[in-house]
C-alpha cells in the first residue's frame, strides 16, 4: 500500500472519529485499516475534504 503523498491543503485526517495529524496517519500499519473513506467534502459541509480511517479491532 502506498503513503498519502503530496500536499494535503487543509484536509482533515480521522483515525476512528478522531482528528489526527500526518505524521499520524503515516505511521498507521496499512494491515490495521479495516475502511478507509475519501469525502470531497467534511461532514460539516467544509469544502476542504477529508480522509476517515476505521481500524480494525
Amino acid at each position: 500500500m502506498k503513503r498519502i503523498s503530496g500536499d494535503l491543503g487543509n484536509v482533515k485526517l480521522y483515525i476512528d472519529g478522531k482528528e489526527v495529524t500526518r505524521q499520524e496517519i503515516d505511521a498507521l500499519d496499512p494491515n490495521k485499516i479495516k475502511n478507509m473513506n475519501i469525502n470531497k467534502r467534511t461532514t460539516d459541509g467544509d469544502s476542504s475534504g477529508e480522509i476517515r480511517i476505521e481500524t480494525k479491532k
